[in-house]
């Protein structure tokens, strides 16, 4: 149900206008038809203390939505009297169990006018989809394909995070990072205003990795502390053989009864859909056991030499990548597993008033395409407990734990 409005129980509408939430709608559409943008009217609703509809904070995309799949508090019809039903159908993905949405046709969509359930004037309405639609227009024309907006044009895109909220650090102005949600949700969300030069940092970090991980001991390092973990934890990743034969069990049990009703019921979608994820589940539980049982052989690990060879290819390769000029989305794939992420704060003693720090992880290292130890069969048991182990990166001369912190 939009914001704006509660349940109702009756025979009629199902709803009703929530006064206290209305006012707050209201202000979002006078706010933005007087020229103020979604980003501003979240930051000072975020700022006041005001709930979002899910109860937290408010974000400019929940103001302004999506023009082609028509959402967005901007562009719902409720607000003007009209109630849309089946604008999208949902579908459960029988291999992972998630909802799936998708447009229905226009034939499929119901409209009904309800002028008791209008909380926004007309004129207002009118002018806030006047701009909608101009914005939308000036900046479809800049877009570019799907494929290649969601590939890297920055050495370090989507892997700076910001310390103080956990957020992504994104390119917030030309050629400069900063955290995403100060820009998005405003101060009283986060309070980290500062932003860098994306030359600035692509520099800093590439100047940490070629002295630190990149450099040629740090191989026997990670080896040796990933080879002492493989073999103090081989015996404790056997999953629980009895656990699973019972699972095992129940889902079949599930999937006769289903089956059961398949022959007395009328065939629909929902049951269908239950019907394959339950066989989804017997496949992963069967497979499990396999993994079980193979597990109470001894496993065979790689050697420290397999290791540092490993590292040393991945090191070599990313070296490549950084010379060459066209490269940079291997090259930041790359420095994705070899780096993992790295953690930008506010901190007037550091260079340019921001801390660097690098984390990665010895699977990311070791178990990477392009030559990574899956390649070569490593044992799943192997794999899982090499993925535990995490480092990072700097200047401090400390035996690899499985956690270090150290700062560019």
């Amino acid at each position: 149900m939009a914001y704006g409005y509660r349940i109702k129980h009756s025979q009629s509408l199902n709803r009703e206008i929530d006064e206290g939430h209305a006012a707050i709608v209201r202000r979002i559409f006078d706010d933005y038809a007087s020229g103020q943008s979604p980003r501003k009217i979240a930051s000072s609703l975020n700022e006041e203390g005001i709930p979002s509809p899910s109860g937290g904070k408010w974000n400019d995309s929940t103001i302004r939505g999506n023009a082609k799949k028509r959402d967005g508090m901007l562009r719902n019809e409720a607000y003007i009297g009209i109630i849309v039903y089946g604008r999208n159908r949902f579908r459960r993905d029988p291999d992972t169990g998630n909802r799936i949405s998708r447009p229905a046709a226009a034939e499929d969509i119901i409209y009904c006018e309800e002028p008791g359930l209008q909380i926004v004037d007309d004129h207002i309405w009118n002018v806030v989809q006047d701009r909608l639609d101009e914005t939308t227009q000036k900046y479809s024309r800049k877009s570019t394909p799907l494929n290649k907006s969601h590939r890297a044009t920055y050495l370090l895109s989507r892997l700076i995070k910001c310390e103080c909220c956990g957020d992504s650090y994104t390119v917030v102005a030309q050629e400069r990072y900063g955290c995403s949600t100060r820009k998005t949700k405003g101060l009283s969300v986060c309070s980290n205003t500062k932003t860098i030069t994306k030359q600035k940092i692509e520099a800093r970090v590439l100047a940490r990795l070629r002295a630190g991980l990149l450099a040629p001991e740090m191989a026997g390092r990670f080896a040796s502390e990933v080879r002492s973990l493989l073999e103090a934890e081989a015996q404790q990743l056997a999953p629980d053989k009895m656990q699973l034969e019972a699972d095992l069990i129940k889902v079949n049990r599930a999937i006769e009864r289903i089956l059961d009703r398949l022959e007395t019921d009328e065939l629909g979608d929902a049951l269908v859909d239950r019907l394959r994820a339950r066989e989804a589940e017997r496949a992963r539980i069967r497979n499990a056991l396999e993994d079980a049982e193979a597990a109470r052989h001894p496993i065979s690990l790689p050697t420290v030499k397999d290791l540092e060879q490993i590292y040393a290819g991945q090191v070599k390769r990313l070296e490549s990548l950084l010379a060459g000029s066209n490269q940079m989305v291997e090259a930041n794939a790359l420095i994705g597993e070899l780096v993992g992420c790295v953690y930008v704060a506010p901190d007037p003693d550091a260079q340019d008033g921001l801390r660097i720090t690098i984390r990665s992880s010895a699977a990311r290292c070791f178990l990477s395409e392009g030559g990574g130890l899956n390649a070569k069969g490593l044992p799943k048991e192997a794999y899982l407990e090499c993925s535990k182990i995490s480092v990072v990166a700097g200047g401090c001369n400390r035996r690899i734990l499985p956690k270090l912190r150290c700062n560019v």
